[in-house]
Formats: structure tokens, C-alpha cells, sequence
């Protein structure tokens, strides 16, 4: 009998999935210095973060927001070592997250495993001298006997619609294509129980829409800019490559036909979207929790649930592109971060690199 098999999905901090409220109350690195940074080994990056990135505030009150349809989360990152405090607002209910003893590097800051199978939010919010967010890891049973394929931008699985270029460079299969304007989409079909989606983002990207199944609702609608810190610089900047645009899970048994359309306004502000390959999954037995995706969030109606059973994120990515994180957890609640001894010097520059003492300043702390 085959078991059904939990799958942890890594996003990066740059990813679509978190929403920034005040870009200007964050500092990050730009991606587009180092751009091959996001598939390299913390050797040669000589940084812990997921994809060597990380959205890092010292304003109090500066926050982040991520919605989601699944049972498990992990949020990793960092903290100030001299007063950790943040808040955790999940689905309306708020807690305070004041760690006394914390490790140093890389930290779980918050974790739960026994979510309800239905669509979640969930607001970071700072609290202390410096909040850090490095990644996001959600859990999905997808079914059991797990296999990927992977559809490139450039097969005749995707048909495009509007005006689309394709360009050459550093992509899956060596090219990538993109759009400007609201109402250029494409589409494609498969049989699976998830999807992903993956293309890079530059600043002047904007809104993009998924849909399934000729549904006129969006599945969601998430925005492909760059969260580059700082005031906000619309243009070809800080470019990052091997974007997770969108993830979709707990999908039922059948063919799916899925279309996604580049949003945003038109003329001069119009706005662009790159693409760059499709990765979806299949099962041989599909998971008895399944999403209608063809409403908001893929919840509509009644949908059978299951009790899921997982350990945390073990360094195995749920797809061949990424890298799932090394921090662990168990079941519950559970918040953790840096030690509040030791950070400095030497330190210092291994574990935050040095790009964070030029604009955070965290020499001082």
C-alpha cells in the first residue's frame, strides 16, 4: 500500500508568495550584483540564507503578509540579538514571539503543523531592533509515489497568446520568455496534483493572474515585482533570476488547463512578466484533502480533510530547481532565533555577510 507523501515547498524571501506592506522599511541585498547566487552553495556564497537573500527591517511595526492553503508552515530568518520581538497575526488570532534563548545563524522563527486543511493568512510583524525574513517552507500532502516533469518555455505544450519574446542566458534549458502589457497569457494542460511556476522578476513587473479549468475567477493574483528595499524604482533592475512565482498543490485527479495572464495597467506603465519553465507533479494515489482551484484560494465548498504527519524541512527540495532549508522542527507552535551572544566581528561577516553591514548597520548592534 503506498503512503502519502508530505512535500515541503521553499519559497525565497523575493518570492511572490510574501507581500511587503512598506518596501521602504526594508533593506536587501540586489540579487542582480551576484545572479547566479540563487543555485550556488552557501560555500561559494559564504551566506546561510535560501538563495542568498534576505528582507532584514529595524523599523518597529514594519511587517510582512503571506496567504496560503495548506497545514504546515515554517518561517526562517533572523533576529537582533539584543531584543528578539516580533508578532505573529495568524488567520486574525495575534501572538507575541519574545525568544529568551535562541541559536545563532540562520533560525526557525516560527512553525505550525496541525493548521486546519483550508486557506490561511499569516502577518509577521516586527516588534524589536531588526526582524529578518530569509524564507517561507509550506507542507503538502500530494499524494504518494511522487513524479516531476518539467515543461520548458520553449515546447509546444505552451501555447501564448499577445506578444511574447524569447531571450537566451543563464535559464532553464538556456532561454526564457516575457511579455509587457495587461492581457498577454498563456496556457497549457496537465495531469498532477500540484504545479509550479517559475520565471525571473524585475522591478518593472507587476500583477499576474493564474486560472483553471476556463474558471473567469483567479485561482490568486500575486505580483511579480522585485521586492528590492528601499523607494520603490521601476525599471529593468535587481533583476532575480529563479523565481517561484506560484505555487499550486492539493490538486485532484485529472487533467488540470491552466492559463495565466499578465495584469497591471496599460501605456507607459505598463508592466512585464518572464517566464521560464513549468514543473508539475503526479501521483499514483492523490491526496484525500483536495482544492476546487477554480475558486479563490482553491476553497469553495465542503472538501474531504486528513490528518498530516510530517517532520520539518530536511535539506530535500520538493523541486529540482531549489533548496529546501537545513533548520528543523516538530509538531506545534514553535519560535526560535539568533543567540543574543556572540554576533560580531568575524562572526559577523560569515554569518550576515557583508552587504548587510554596509546597509544595515548591524555592526552597531
Amino acid at each position: 500500500m503506498s503512503t502519502s507523501q508530505t512535500i515541503n515547498v521553499t519559497y525565497d524571501d523575493f518570492d511572490p508568495l510574501v507581500v511587503y506592506s512598506d518596501l521602504g522599511q526594508w533593506s536587501t541585498p540586489n540579487p542582480q550584483d551576484n545572479p547566479t547566487w540563487y543555485k550556488a552553495p552557501e560555500s561559494e556564497t559564504g551566506l546561510p540564507w535560501h538563495q542568498a537573500t534576505l528582507h532584514w527591517t529595524t523599523e518597529k511595526g514594519a511587517e510582512l503578509s503571506l496567504n496560503f492553503t495548506t497545514t504546515q508552515i515554517w518561517l526562517y530568518g533572523a533576529l537582533n540579538v539584543s531584543s528578539p520581538s516580533f508578532t505573529i497575526t495568524l488567520d486574525g488570532q495575534t501572538t507575541t514571539q519574545t525568544p529568551g534563548s535562541v541559536s545563532s545563524g540562520r533560525a526557525l522563527l516560527y512553525s505550525t503543523t496541525d493548521l486546519s486543511p483550508s486557506a490561511h493568512s499569516l502577518t509577521l510583524t516586527n516588534q524589536g531592533d531588526g526582524l529578518g525574513l530569509d524564507s517561507v517552507v509550506l507542507g503538502y500532502d500530494l499524494g504518494s509515489d511522487l513524479k516531476n516533469q518539467t515543461i520548458d518555455d520553449a515546447l509546444d505544450q505552451i501555447h501564448y497568446d499577445g506578444e511574447w519574446t524569447r531571450q537566451g542566458g543563464d535559464f532553464f534549458n538556456g532561454t526564457n520568455i516575457y511579455t509587457e502589457g495587461p492581457g498577454n497569457s498563456f496556457n497549457f494542460s496537465f495531469a498532477g496534483s500540484a504545479l509550479y511556476i517559475y520565471g525571473d522578476s524585475v522591478q518593472d513587473h507587476g500583477d499576474f493572474s493564474i486560472y483553471f479549468n476556463d474558471s473567469q475567477t483567479p485561482y490568486g493574483t500575486w505580483n511579480a515585482r522585485t521586492p528590492c528595499g528601499g523607494t520603490a524604482d521601476y525599471g529593468k533592475k535587481c533583476e532575480k533570476l529563479g523565481s517561484l512565482k506560484a505555487f499550486v498543490g492539493n490538486l485532484p485527479e485529472g487533467t488540470h488547463q491552466v492559463k495565466l495572464v499578465n495584469d497591471g495597467p496599460e501605456g507607459d506603465n505598463a508592466t512585464f512578466f518572464d517566464f521560464d519553465y513549468v514543473e508539475y507533479t503526479t501521483p499514483s494515489t492523490y491526496p484525500s484533502f483536495a482544492l476546487n482551484a477554480t475558486c479563490p484560494n482553491g476553497v469553495c465548498g465542503d472538501s474531504a480533510s486528513s490528518t498530516n504527519s510530517s517532520t520539518s524541512p530536511s535539506g530535500v527540495s520538493s523541486s529540482s530547481s531549489g533548496t529546501s532549508p537545513s533548520a528543523s522542527s516538530t509538531g506545534g507552535a514553535t519560535s526560535a532565533a539568533l543567540n543574543t551572544s556572540g554576533i560580531g566581528g568575524t562572526v559577523l561577516f560569515g554569518v550576515l555577510g557583508m552587504w548587510m553591514l554596509r546597509k544595515f548597520g548591524l555592526n552597531r548592534l
